[in-house]
């Protein structure tokens, strides 16, 4: 109820004391200078402005645009550029094949080696993971092959290297998958002997 009463109050403060808040005027030309300040700003000639923060000169906008569109070539000029190198990467040719086919297929043989000793090591930790340092450093320099051969001409060099690199990981792996044999058929010979 109080709150009701509190408006009530200063209206009846403001009609009462009405005399002494008019005892000040504004000067007669005020609102002829604030019209005329409202007419400049209608009439200049905009450059960006909408009237809040910052005014740009115009030709800042242009630089502004012509300095995106350079930007917006050169991206997709590289990207041209990439892409043909790329194409010219899959076609290079390895005894007969074309690189994209003998990648695939190495990669192929190496993904299923490493899930099938993935899943034999989950059967026995004590067999544990010693070849994964080899395999790890074997694929972090196929990667920087892979760029180098992506940044520059293609050359023999690297991709004989490439090459080489997926034979190596392959030949590790089907060593560790020998070893992984080895020591089954030892722990099952082990088993025929106890029974």
């Amino acid at each position: 109820m109080e709150k009701n009463n509190k408006p009530d109050k200063l209206k009846d403060f403001i009609k009462n004391h009405r005399n002494d808040f008019d005892d000040a005027e504004a000067p007669a030309d005020i609102w002829s200078k604030i019209d005329t300040r409202i007419d400049s700003v209608d009439n200049k000639p905009s450059s960006g402005n909408t009237g809040k923060g910052v005014t740009m000169p115009k030709w800042w906008m242009a630089a502004a645009s012509v300095v995106m569109l350079l930007t917006i070539g050169w991206l997709v000029n590289e990207r041209f550029i990439m892409q043909d190198k790329m194409d010219e990467m899959q076609a290079v040719m390895v005894g007969g094949r074309e690189y994209s086919q003998v990648e695939h297929y190495y990669v192929q043989q190496i993904n299923q080696k490493k899930e099938r000793l993935s899943a034999e090591v989950g059967k026995n930790d004590s067999l544990g993971t010693t070849f994964e340092e080899d395999l790890k450093a074997l694929d972090t320099i196929y990667k920087r092959l892979k760029k180098h051969l992506k940044e520059g001409v293609t050359n023999d060099k690297v991709i004989d290297a490439m090459i080489i690199n997926l034979r190596m990981r392959n030949d590790l792996l089907d060593q560790q998958i020998e070893i992984l044999e080895k020591v089954k058929n030892e722990k099952k010979q082990e088993d025929e002997i106890q029974s």
